[in-house]
């Protein structure tokens, strides 16, 4: 695969040679999952956007994230040319219908707008639909907008065009499930590191992880002339259940005081954060599962440590040091665990991070990162460990706990440590119903939702390591 061209290099003047290679290889590897939904993606072309390449050279920057930045205008446009047209067909339905009592439809009063105080593209837009044959139409929708400016008008006249499953347009329902998964993908701090595999299509409730065994050491000389025997791949298939998570929330009829489409998006704004925190926690807690785990060892006054067996067994003083994360780390390195990029990843709460910070070793993110290579929540590193801060990491505070004891969890990953289904293709859906669907006779509620298939999987348990310790921060923090 031809590598991408490269956005000007500026940025990267500091940046070592290994450095440069890391940003490519992500870069290859987030073109490879962008090409899983659109085959016919091109990071190369897409590069030939001065958008697109200015948005690259932002800190952290993804390949997917750029793209829809660098689309949004257009996507919105489409969204809102399918908006226009919808109400443009409704009030042509309106005007067609035959007149009831000899009254038109809004006959009672002709207001006219006052294009010069519309923002732009507003001004733009009515100008755009009054040049054409709906021009007969113009005053009628006029006083529809003035009401909707006034937050006055008739909720059902969009509800029955925009907000249906079956009736809103295809670019209408991949604009908000584009927006639905770009707002759920910040809070998936877990996944950021995991393998993704498709959801699969009328494939059953059953998805399958594989891993590949490592080949033995060819230790054995060649002989000229001769072709040595192939070695077999050996495939490890890992079976996980697909479960259906969702959400929803009602939008009754007392918004009509409100545009609908503004309510659709600020529904889906806070839907997409449930989302995303709901599918975080299904992958962290599978990690939170894991064999391989260190405890952190008590501290007397005098600096003695005594080593600890068992979760129940940790005190107050078990709090993280950096000898324990050197420790992670060789046992990483024994098992062969590829590092993500350079280096090994752990991800750690606030209140067990603030133990680490003022450890001599702990190297604040400012001090040795490359913007562009920083990975989302990265605060700082411990030798060949870059961390990662959550909220959304584990604490357990339960009968496996010492008696009102938080536990915090810590984990320290290497690539290809686990696996996860991908949001898109089937693994996240936004659903919006219109007022009166269901059991509504009054036309009193509509509602926005989601739901998705998710599975995470375990797939070499050596390739990650759990720390359990306390926190001198905070003792007594809430499980999650």
């Amino acid at each position: 695969m031809q590598r991408p061209e490269l956005p000007p290099l500026s940025s990267f003047a500091r940046s070592t040679q290994a450095a440069v290679h890391s940003l490519h290889a992500r870069w290859a590897a987030e073109e490879a999952a962008m090409r899983r939904s659109q085959p016919d993606f091109d990071l190369q072309n897409e590069l030939r956007s001065p958008e697109m390449r200015r948005l690259m050279q932002l800190p952290g920057m993804r390949v997917r994230d750029a793209y829809r930045l660098a689309h949004y205008d257009e996507n919105l446009r489409t969204a809102a040319q399918a908006v226009e047209q919808g109400v443009v067909e409704r009030i042509q339905q309106r005007a067609a219908r035959p007149t009831e009592n000899g009254i038109r439809p809004g006959g009672a009063a002709t207001v006219r707008p006052d294009v010069a105080s519309m923002p732009a593209p507003s001004a733009k837009h009515w100008n755009a639909v009054c040049s054409t044959e709906h021009r007969s139409n113009c005053d009628y929708f006029t006083r529809e907008r003035n009401m909707s400016m006034n937050k006055n008008f008739n909720i059902q006249l969009f509800a029955e065009n925009l907000n249906t499953t079956a009736t809103m347009s295809k670019e209408m329902k991949t604009f908000y499930e584009k927006r639905l998964i770009d707002q759920a993908e910040p809070r998936l701090v877990h996944d950021q590191f995991a393998d993704y595999y498709p959801v699969p299509q009328n494939g059953g409730k059953t998805i399958e992880f594989r891993k590949y065994d490592s080949l033995p050491k060819a230790s054995t000389p060649l002989t000229e002339g001769v072709t040595p025997n192939g070695q077999a791949l050996n495939v490890t298939t890992i079976t996980s259940d697909l479960h259906q998570y969702g959400g929803w929330t009602p939008l009754t009829d007392v918004l009509q005081m409100t545009a609908i489409d503004n309510n659709v998006v600020q529904a889906t704004r806070v839907l997409a954060s449930q989302a995303g925190r709901t599918m975080d926690s299904i992958t962290r807690d599978v990690l939170a599962g894991g064999t391989n785990v260190i405890y952190a060892p008590k501290l007397a006054a005098d600096g003695t440590e005594t080593a600890v067996a068992s979760r129940k067994a940790l005190d107050k003083t078990c709090t993280l040091t950096p000898k324990l994360f050197f420790q992670a780390a060789a046992q990483l390195g024994a098992m062969n665990a590829d590092p993500i990029g350079d280096s090994y990843i752990a991800i750690i709460h606030p209140y067990a991070a603030y133990d680490l910070k003022t450890s001599k070793e702990f190297i604040e993110v400012h001090k040795y990162a490359d913007p562009d290579t920083m990975f989302r929540g990265e605060i700082g590193k411990l030798g060949n460990i870059r961390f990662i801060e959550t909220s959304e990491a584990k604490i357990w505070k339960d009968s496996t706990c010492p008696d009102g004891l938080a536990v915090f969890g810590t984990l320290v990953l290497g690539a290809h440590a686990y696996g996860v289904t991908e949001l898109e293709g089937g693994g996240l859906e936004h659903i919006v119903k219109q007022l009166g669907y269901g059991d509504d006779p009054l036309n009193q509620r509509a509602s926005v939702g989601w739901k998705g298939m998710r599975a995470a999987e375990r797939l070499v348990e050596q390739y990650m390591v759990r720390i359990e310790s306390a926190s001198s921060y905070s003792a007594t923090a809430a499980a999650n």
